[in-house]
């Protein structure tokens, strides 16, 4: 795990501890530590070597860095449907990549673009007419 002692982040213990443009593999990363720790808890010898054991502040740490997870990659998915729509993928392969209805997938996207409009990095701004037809 890494601490400010070794040049890392802060030990770990709320949500907004994680700085926001923290990269997803870094993330993943503290995920399966934290995790492997906790983990250990539940046997007596723990097979993978682990010596110490989780605590409340592993605990309280993963399901940040778990929150966090899912917020990275909610907040980038409509741009990952918008590439995938713009290399050719038909909405309803869209759709069954996500395991919803293709209105669904429009859905996502066309949220994700009015909030990066109203951030000023529009994507909608970047579509052809015919593109943005599809998608409203």
């Amino acid at each position: 795990m890494t601490t400010e002692d070794d040049g890392g982040f802060p030990e770990i213990r709320r949500l907004d501890q994680i700085p926001p443009a923290v990269p997803l593999g870094w993330l993943v990363d503290q995920e399966a530590e934290y995790s492997l720790r906790l983990y250990a808890n539940e046997f007596a010898d723990y097979p993978h070597g682990i010596e110490e054991r989780g605590t409340v502040g592993d605990a309280l740490a993963l399901l940040a860095i778990q929150e966090a997870m899912v917020r990275n990659i909610l907040h980038g998915r409509g741009g990952w449907i918008w590439e995938t729509v713009r290399l050719g993928a038909s909405w309803r392969e869209v759709g069954a990549a996500l395991g919803i209805e293709p209105d669904d997938a429009r859905s996502i996207l066309r949220e994700w673009s009015e909030r990066r409009t109203e951030e000023g990095t529009g994507a909608l701004i970047a579509m052809g007419d015919d593109e943005r037809a599809a998608v409203t």
